[in-house]
């Protein structure tokens, strides 16, 4: 009888363990599914244009004509006011899915390098009144050393027509009048767009990015279509 009962309560737990076990594997298993980031690259679609230079080299003058020694002097490392403050390196068109709008991030990120090149030397004054001086009725009879020292050059990324972040690069100086020299550094910036940026707490459908670029040494700036990269990734919290 003892026997019986043992074997009785084995098997009752065994089938209840068998149950449970039933029951557990008709529950389906429910995991939430995140969807898969968004990643688009962008180059420029043609050459971009050099940035001329935005300021003077520095001066050093020594010759007869004291005017035209101050005035030089007083050009050194300032602004031309010819100078085009900004130029589009490339133009970026992102659509933003639906699931994205409320609760998305995009990060755009991007990669320029920039060869800064000497220009000719300026010239001060000609026999048919031109240069620096020339131009202003000033003869000159000397020499005059001129240095293209370091400076910035930026980017900076726009959306719309709204500017989000400008980034600083170091151009390292291209040297005298009496040198040859190049530098080409590389720098790299990024935004993290959110929706809280934008009306309505909502990713637009659509971005327009903007990349510029804009010069503040007195070399020439150039770059590369293969030198400028630009990309965009878009994720859900």
């Amino acid at each position: 009888m003892r026997k019986f009962l043992v074997v009785s309560l084995v098997f009752l737990v065994a089938a209840s363990m068998l149950g449970l076990g039933l029951l557990l594997a008709a529950e389906p298993t429910k995991m939430p599914i995140e969807a898969a980031p968004s990643v688009q690259q962008f180059s420029p679609s043609g050459q971009p244009g050099d940035l001329p230079p935005a300021r003077y080299p520095i001066f050093t003058p020594e010759g007869d004509n004291a005017h035209c020694r101050d005035y030089l002097n007083g050009l050194s490392n300032q602004l031309m006011g010819s100078a085009d403050p900004q130029a589009t390196l490339l133009t970026a068109p992102v659509n933003i899915d639906a699931k994205y709008r409320k609760t998305g991030r995009v990060l755009v990120t991007w990669t320029i390098r920039v060869v800064g090149y000497r220009p000719p030397a300026y010239d001060i004054w000609s026999s048919g009144r031109g240069g620096l001086c020339g131009s202003r009725g000033m003869s000159w009879h000397g020499t005059v050393n001129q240095f293209f020292g370091e400076g910035n050059a930026y980017s900076a990324l726009y959306v719309g027509s709204k500017q989000f972040k400008e980034i600083a690069m170091t151009i390292p100086a291209g040297g005298s009048s009496k040198d040859v020299t190049a530098s080409d550094p590389t720098h790299t910036g990024s935004v993290l767009l959110k929706p809280s940026d934008f009306v309505g707490n909502t990713l637009p459908a659509r971005l327009t990015l903007r990349l510029k670029w804009r010069n503040d040494t007195s070399m020439r700036l150039h770059t590369d279509k293969n030198f400028v990269n630009l990309i965009v990734t878009i994720t859900r919290d």
